[in-house]
Parts: C-alpha cells; sequence; structure tokens
C-alpha cells in the first residue's frame, strides 16, 4: 500500500475531552450573553425611535417648548445611532461565538469518536492478547 493511500493518522488525547466541553459551555455563555445583549440594544433603539416620533409630534402645538423638544429630539438621534452600533456589533459577536460554538462542538464530537476507536482498539488487543 503506497503512503498516500494510507488512512489518515487519528491523534487522540485523553482528557483533551474535558478542555474542549470547557471551552463549548464558556462560549455557548458568551453566545447566549451577545443574544440578550442584542435583543436589549434594539429593544431600546425601538423605544428611542418611539419616544423621537412622540416628541415630534408635539413640536408646534404649544403644551411643551419646542426648542426643549428639538434638543431632546437631536439626543433621541445621537442615542437611536449609539444602539444601532451596538446592536451591530452583538451581532458581529454573535457570529463569531456561533462559529466558534460550531467548531468546537465539531471538535469534541471528533474527540468522542476518537476515544470510542482507542477503547475498540484496546479491546481487541486484550481480546488477542494469550493471557
Amino acid at each position: 500500500m503506497a503512503a498516500s493511500e494510507r488512512e489518515p493518522l487519528d491523534i487522540v488525547v485523553e482528557g483533551m475531552e474535558q478542555i474542549i466541553q470547557r471551552d463549548l459551555d464558556k462560549h455557548r455563555s458568551l453566545l447566549e450573553s451577545a443574544n440578550r445583549d442584542l435583543l436589549a440594544f434594539r429593544t431600546a433603539r425601538s423605544h428611542e425611535v418611539k419616544r423621537k416620533r412622540h416628541y415630534r409630534d408635539q413640536i408646534g402645538k404649544g403644551k411643551f417648548n419646542d426648542e426643549a423638544l428639538e434638543a431632546a429630539r437631536i439626543q433621541m438621534a445621537i442615542n437611536i445611532r449609539h444602539l444601532s452600533d451596538k446592536a451591530d456589533l452583538a451581532e458581529r459577536k454573535i457570529e463569531h461565538h456561533a462559529e466558534i460554538v460550531e467548531a468546537l462542538t465539531k471538535q469534541l464530537e471528533d474527540q468522542m469518536a476518537g476515544l470510542k476507536r482507542l477503547n475498540d482498539h484496546r479491546l481487541a488487543a486484550e481480546d488477542a492478547s494469550p493471557n
């Protein structure tokens, strides 16, 4: 059998699954946190947009000081932009952690499959031993 026809070599480090699982749990937690942050930023942005519309509707009606309403609307526009930027950043964090979770999940599956093959190999070696 030529070297290029050989099966790829599996390297299994016993105990590595615990480290992978710890990292996986950490990144799942970070992913959930980023999802909560995104929801909070979107909710806050929506609230600011509604407030800004309400203030716009109040301008010129004589009930409130129009200059104060306009100054508040300017500040709300800044807040909306700030919350939009934070939402975009949270979306990028979600993508980042989702990729890491996916990769770690695959690594854990490969590790567990490797450990199973190692265990099967050990059992076969025990059965083949003359003892």
